[in-house]
């Protein structure tokens, strides 16, 4: 999962929903850019992609 979201409120994301898996914080938005899913506001749209090893 990538967010555009702090560290921090990352951790206090994935703590409060128990989730079981890496959360990229995405400050600089390079990701989620490259993605194509940075919306106009400056927040990452809900889409999934499966990436390969």
């Amino acid at each position: 999962m990538a967010s555009t979201d702090t560290v921090a409120d990352n951790t206090g994301f994935a703590t409060k929903n128990d989730a079981n898996f890496p959360i990229l914080s995405d400050r600089d938005k390079a990701v989620c850019n490259a993605f194509g899913v940075l919306h106009e506001r400056g927040f990452a749209r809900r889409w999934t992609y499966y990436i390969d090893a």
